[in-house]
């Protein structure tokens, strides 16, 4: 995956992990998967799928 297929890594998130080694072969780009909203979410246990608490 390159820096375009996750523009929301460009800027200081980028610099950060370039910061800490993370270029060339070990580019973060190879250690990220694109997710959509919800399943980000999901991976948080975020929401309440069964509805609020009783």
């Amino acid at each position: 995956m390159s820096a375009t297929a996750m523009p929301e890594l460009m800027g200081t998130h980028r610099e950060w992990f370039e910061a800490r080694g993370f270029k060339g072969d070990m580019d973060i780009d190879q250690f990220c998967v694109r997710l959509e909203q919800a399943h980000h979410e999901a991976t948080h246990g975020g929401g309440e799928l069964e509805g609020p608490p009783e």
